[in-house]
């Protein structure tokens, strides 16, 4: 008999169903990431509102302090999109094929891959008043990053 802190012990038929259903999934996903765009184009409307391939897109944004492919399905089911930490230019396809975004810092590695379809925009810098940036500053990193 189990507790109430234990969890249920699944059986190994729904175990063995589980992970069979998971990597059709993951397959089925990898083959079809190629008929996707290579690239994806963002603007802004009039209103200012954010355009992904002229579709609406407000991100909601989740950090993460470790990528790990197994949550990004569980990331994207709690209503996020876009992913602002620990993901790196070799993590793009995973969040590509789940339909995620990301906002990296500009920095070399990622300015090389710059045009992937997973990137929404550039976080330029955390928390700039608090590092000693001005305003001038943030204004001349914009300049640099959007001339690339």
């Amino acid at each position: 008999m189990r507790t109430m802190h234990e969890p249920a012990r699944e059986l190994p038929v729904v175990a063995k169903t589980r992970a069979f259903v998971s990597a059709v999934l993951l397959a089925v996903s990898i083959m079809s990431v190629g008929s996707l765009p290579a690239h994806a184009r963002v603007t802004f409307d009039s209103s200012g509102t954010a355009l992904v391939d002229g579709v609406p897109f407000f991100p909601v944004g989740v950090f993460l302090y470790g990528f790990d492919t197994d949550v990004l399905a569980e990331v994207l089911q709690q209503g996020f999109n876009t992913v602002v930490y620990a993901v790196t230019p070799k993590d793009l396809d995973a969040l590509r094929i789940h339909g995620l975004m990301t906002i990296p810092y500009p920095t070399e590695e990622w300015l090389a891959v710059k045009d992937h379809p997973s990137i929404l925009s550039w976080y330029l810098y955390d928390e700039p008043e608090g590092h000693g940036k001005s305003p001038e500053d943030m204004r001349r990193e914009y300049a640099r990053v959007h001339s690339l």
